[in-house]
């Protein structure tokens, strides 16, 4: 399955697009329309890159006009451990130089 995310080129065709989308994938079981709840995209998916070709041309034919990208992937990353680090920056070149001294524990 390809996958794609979609979006109205103009305000008006808001409306359109929803109703367009619902009856290609009623006329055709294998494209599939979905809204991504993580990151509240609006995407297909088919087959193949020609299969999404073939729907966005069909879409294009009644009348709304749609630009797609790739789908945005919603990376959960959670802390599993504990850590303890320091780390000490110091740097004299002359003057006054630099110093930073920094700890996180968890």
């Amino acid at each position: 399955m390809v996958a794609r995310a979609v979006e109205p080129k103009t305000r008006g065709d808001e409306a359109k697009i929803s109703e367009g989308l619902r009856r290609l994938a009623e006329a055709d079981p294998t494209f599939q329309v979905e809204i991504n709840p993580q990151t509240k995209e609006l995407v297909i998916s088919g087959i193949g890159e020609q299969h999404i070709g073939l729907m966005l041309n069909r879409l294009q034919r009644r009348g709304v006009q749609v630009t797609t990208k790739l789908p945005k992937i919603a990376y959960r990353e959670t802390i599993s451990g504990k850590a303890d680090v320091r780390y000490r920056h110091k740097k004299q070149t002359g003057g006054a130089g630099q110093f930073a001294e920094c700890a996180i524990r968890d």
